[in-house]
């Protein structure tokens, strides 16, 4: 089964999607590196844990909100190409 061509977008669109998708790989790796000093080397670290949990919670809500933007209002079809029979059509 071929997967359906990616469109490209605006400037603004594909800059800020390309930093959001940055942005969660990022907070990934540093949650994980404050995780581990965190529970064995330097315990003051858990509070920059605990935030960057909050950072990936929002950046996660911002990831399924431009989703559904993109879903509902300029209707690209886009939980079809992931797998999701559209409930918005």
């Amino acid at each position: 089964m071929a997967l359906p061509r990616r469109e490209r977008g605006d400037r603004a669109t594909t800059v800020s999607r390309g930093g959001v998708h940055f942005a969660f790989y990022a907070v990934l790796i540093a949650e994980g590196v404050t995780g581990v000093l965190a529970s064995y080397f330097w315990w003051p670290i858990s509070a920059a844990h605990v935030f960057l949990f909050k950072v990936f919670l929002a950046l996660a809500t911002i990831h399924v909100g431009a989703a559904l933007w993109r879903e509902i209002v300029r209707k690209e079809a886009v939980l079809g190409r992931i797998g999701i029979k559209s409930l918005f059509r």
